[in-house]
């Protein structure tokens, strides 16, 4: 059965709109559920999973909204802004209005880890403005707020990244968590729940055996069960679905609901925001793109129809707002420069649906070239003339199989990229990649983390003879490939990123050619990790990367729409 797809809606305050995914049943609606999302990490590795149930919900007759919060990953705003948890416990109580708006009949709320916490305190609201719920999923639940304020504080401090920010507040993965919003968070406690619950705690690890009873009115279920840990305790690449528990919650919702259904039609969603951003009035617009029906999201300047585009892609598995949501920052950055930011997602990643016959979850798509093709088509015909690809780790090195894909793509810019990463794709896959194919068993090792530091002191000449043999292909390889058509390169990497190492090691005097080229520039920068999470490196690196766009598409202006 084919699951319905999210379509996006902004919804709230006309001048603070919030971003979520509506996924609208194809059959009779009985219902609604506001999925309300963890924060920082937990928010990426949990995606797919409250995706899937979004879609699961839909295919029974249940209206599903996967919101995000104000100010987090597609919400206008900022972390830096005052009062955040009341901020996000507001979206909730939005995202709550606009359904009892639209007449769906009862409506849910489905929390996970503080979300579920958030989730029910709108559920105890018995005030006057507050909107009425009918039931209440809690799933893995924040018990007490100061303990769990303090474990992110010891998770920011074991990170190993330079403390951020000045003001005593931390950086979670790249997502800053002020003081005042720490302070916040730990008066955020579970509150007494009286309408029915279902609480689902992590049989893996829990902050206690069981949610306290005392919590609930007298309709509470709790369960304890298997999948939680394997998809929140681990890296976003490596996290895994939580098929059964998904199902629980399904079950547990459509067993409350009527039977019999009113018709309920559609409503008209809204795919645009406005957003003033330092006094330049910027537009979001979201949607689908190609025929692969990709998701996207355009930032410009109000008013503007720009001729530069800047496309950013995922980096591993994380969805379109990049890491720490830089992505989306750096679209403010763009659009008030005049030019166009897109951030989209691969097929099979982050809301876009995978290409038929391939697989979803794959980092490094076959693919991506395809997909990036299909992006600058669509960006050509607007009457885009410049458009650069900016890429992190995987999304580095997909940028140049984008490049053999469609010669309309001018400037690459690629941070902390892969570049020694071995392909061993299926035959007819292979011609998409930039970098050339590697025997299967020859590339495992060189897949193998811990044994980086050893091919480190593998000579050069070793590496040259293995390239000449085509047993282990020179990193330099897709760079010079493109470098050769007469298209911009630009390289950052932060001091000591595995993927510089191999090029200096493995491409010896090919390297150096290449940062001689005066189409390739090579920016080092001090401080930056891997993953882009340290905040004061990843504002440099996003400013080095505005400033040499603007030089070279200096003489290319924005034009009145």
């Amino acid at each position: 059965m084919t699951l319905p797809l999210g379509r996006a809606h902004y919804f709230g305050p006309a001048d603070r709109r919030r971003f979520a995914f509506v996924h609208w049943p194809e059959v009779a609606v009985r219902g609604a559920v506001v999925i309300c999302p963890p924060l920082a990490y937990e928010a990426v590795c949990a995606h797919e999973s409250l995706r899937l149930l979004g879609e699961q919900l839909a295919s029974r007759g249940i209206v599903a909204m996967r919101i995000d919060y104000d100010g987090t990953s597609n919400s206008i705003g900022s972390g830096r802004d005052p009062e955040r948890v009341t901020a996000w416990r507001q979206t909730i109580v939005d995202a709550v209005t606009e359904l009892r708006a639209w007449g769906v009949g009862p409506v849910h709320l489905v929390g996970l880890r503080v979300g579920a916490t958030l989730a029910a305190g709108v559920a105890a609201d018995t005030t006057a403005d507050a909107p009425a719920v009918d039931g209440v999923v809690m799933w893995d639940p924040v018990v007490s707020g100061r303990r769990y304020s303090r474990e992110l504080q010891m998770l920011s401090a074991s990170s190993g990244l330079r403390p951020e920010p000045a003001d005593d507040g931390i950086a979670i993965a790249g997502v800053r968590l002020s003081a005042d919003t720490l302070a916040d968070l730990k008066r955020v406690n579970l509150e007494t729940v009286d309408v029915p619950c279902l609480v689902i705690n992590r049989s893996e690890r829990s902050e206690s055996p069981d949610t306290p009873a005392e919590q609930f009115g007298s309709d509470v279920e709790q369960r304890s069960l298997d999948g939680t840990e394997a998809m929140l305790g681990t890296d976003v690449e490596l996290a895994v679905a939580p098929l059964g528990i998904l199902t629980a919650v399904v079950d547990w919702i459509d067993g409350r609901l009527p039977t019999a259904t009113t018709p309920v039609e559609a409503p008209s969603l809204t795919g645009e925001a406005l957003e003033s951003n330092g006094g330049t009035a910027l537009v979001h617009r979201a949607g689908r793109i190609g025929a692969g029906e990709l998701f996207r999201i355009e930032t410009t300047e109000q008013g503007r129809r720009p001729e530069c585009a800047v496309v950013m892609l995922n980096n591993g598995l994380a969805p379109l707002i990049g890491p720490g949501r830089s992505w989306f920052e750096l679209a403010a950055e763009v659009a008030a420069r005049g030019w166009a930011a897109v951030r989209v997602d691969f097929s099979g990643i982050g809301d876009s649906p995978a290409r038929p016959g391939c697989e979803t979850g794959e980092p490094y798509p076959p693919h991506g070239g395809s997909d990036i093709a299909d992006v600058v088509a669509a960006l050509r015909a607007e009457g885009v003339r410049q458009i650069a690809l900016i890429g992190l780790c995987s999304g580095a090195v997909l940028a140049f199989d984008g490049a053999i894909a469609t010669d309309g793509i001018d400037v690459i810019i690629s941070v902390n990229g892969r570049f020694d990463r071995p392909f061993f794709d299926e035959r007819r896959y292979r011609r998409l990649r930039a970098a050339p194919h590697t025997n299967r068993l020859i590339a495992i090792p060189f897949r193998k983390t811990p044994l980086l530091a050893w091919f480190a002191k593998v000579p050069t000449f070793v590496w040259r003879l293995l390239d000449r043999t085509r047993i282990v292909p020179d990193p330099t390889h897709a760079i010079r490939r493109i470098v050769t058509d007469r298209r911009r390169v630009m390289m950052i990497f932060g001091e000591h990123e595995w993927g510089l190492i191999a090029l200096r090691r493995r491409g010896g005097k090919r390297f150096n050619a290449l940062v001689d080229d005066p189409l390739v520039t090579l920016s080092i920068c001090p401080g930056l990790d891997h993953s882009m999470f340290d905040l004061a490196a990843r504002a440099e690196v996003l400013d080095r990367v505005t400033n040499y766009l603007g030089e070279i598409w200096s003489t290319t202006s924005p034009v009145a729409s």
